[in-house]
């Protein structure tokens, strides 16, 4: 505990240090002011009463301080077209969960899986799974997004009429539910769904004599998931915007899997002849317990660690993919508020995407130092 708190109070310090740098920079560097646009259609006396509401005419630090506050108190402060900016986003940041955590478990699931096998059976089969996983780990995220976009909306669009029925349009009758309370519902669902499963096949593993697969997890919290959406006659709702997210979270997928996979792989080989490996065939364990019970326990740490540094980059190619098949999150939202030079919604949308960075980093280094007791001892 006192170890995950000093990485939280780090990790806070990061944000605010970022939410600083990026409030100073864009004051210094984008010249004028956020009205600065509208000047053309408007008087200067018009001007100069929009810029004393919204506070533009006092001190940069006084900006400064309002603007902090308003992070703090949730409401990221107000758009240039005097619409709270928390109201936007929060359509736009459950879309943007639903495909960061569901393309990142199911990549993490299938890169460290194929990286793990591919590693320890050498062969054509596994160099064929590593240049898949380099072709991936180098693809260029809105080329990925536009083949998809072109050759699997049409296919995806006819399966859903075929699946859904009658109810391909369930949104024209609801009054209760809302895309984006749905959506955060099946995120926090699957996150839950997940850490069940988790924590069951670790109970299993320690007081049985089962031996469950490392993918139980995954299959296990799926399925939680799916019997949690099909509660409370969701299960249509939540059909439906599977269709409509599959293809922005099959590209992040394939851009993020091939990452895992190759460091997957590079740390398996370099402890496949380490001293309790050659032991554990020794006493006669197969070769799959060998390789996932202990082998790839260790593996896996490195994958952990350089995940947490690459959260960032992986969030960045997001932003680009959302923007590419014009998936409404907080890609599109936030090259949408650039190109109309909202530059208060903006900066909300940065602040949100490095809060969101934030926790997966903090979830990381979590899970790592469970895995890993020598990062918890002196």
């Amino acid at each position: 505990m006192r170890y995950v708190a000093g990485r939280v109070v780090q990790g806070v310090l990061a944000l605010f240090g970022f939410l600083t740098v990026m409030f100073f920079a864009v004051q210094v560097m984008v010249p004028g002011d956020y009205f600065t646009p509208l000047r053309m259609g408007m008087t200067e006396a018009e001007v100069d009463a929009i810029r004393a509401q919204y506070g533009l005419d006092q001190s940069l630090w006084v900006q400064y301080w309002r603007w902090m506050k308003s992070l703090f108190q949730g409401t990221l402060g107000t758009s240039t077209i005097g619409s709270p900016i928390s109201g936007l986003l929060s359509e736009a940041v459950p879309r943007t969960l639903f495909v960061l955590v569901g393309g990142l478990l199911i990549a993490f699931a299938i890169g460290t899986a194929q990286g793990r096998w591919s590693s320890w059976r050498k062969g054509f089969r596994s160099d064929v799974i590593t240049f898949v996983g380099l072709v991936f780990l180098t693809a260029f995220p809105p080329f990925l997004a536009f083949l998809l976009n072109q050759r699997a909306r049409q296919p995806l669009r006819d399966l859903r009429n075929q699946v859904m029925g009658d109810s391909a349009n369930p949104w024209k009758s609801s009054t209760l539910f809302t895309e984006s309370r749905i959506l955060l519902e099946m995120t926090v669902s699957l996150v839950v769904g997940v850490a069940i499963a988790a924590l069951v096949v670790s109970l299993l593993r320690r007081y049985t004599n089962a031996r469950p697969r490392p993918w139980w997890t995954v299959v296990g919290g799926i399925v939680i998931t799916l019997v949690w959406w099909w509660q409370g006659d969701r299960g249509v709702y939540a059909l439906d915007l599977l269709f409509d997210s599959a293809i922005p979270l099959i590209a992040f997928i394939l851009l993020s899997y091939g990452e895992f996979l190759l460091i997957m792989q590079s740390s398996m080989t370099s402890v496949e002849h380490e001293p309790y490996v050659l032991t554990g065939m020794a006493k006669g364990l197969t070769e799959r317990q060998v390789r996932n019970r202990h082998a790839s326990a260790n593996a896996i740490l490195p994958l952990l660690a350089r995940f947490a540094v690459s959260v960032p980059f992986l969030m960045t190619g997001l932003v680009i993919i959302e923007r590419s098949v014009s998936w409404h999150g907080l890609g599109d939202f936030l090259f949408s508020a650039i190109t109309a030079q909202d530059l208060p919604v903006v900066m909300g949308a940065l602040a949100v995407i490095g809060v969101l960075s934030l926790l997966v980093r903090i979830t990381l280094e979590i899970v790592t130092v469970t895995l890993d007791p020598r990062i918890r001892r002196p």
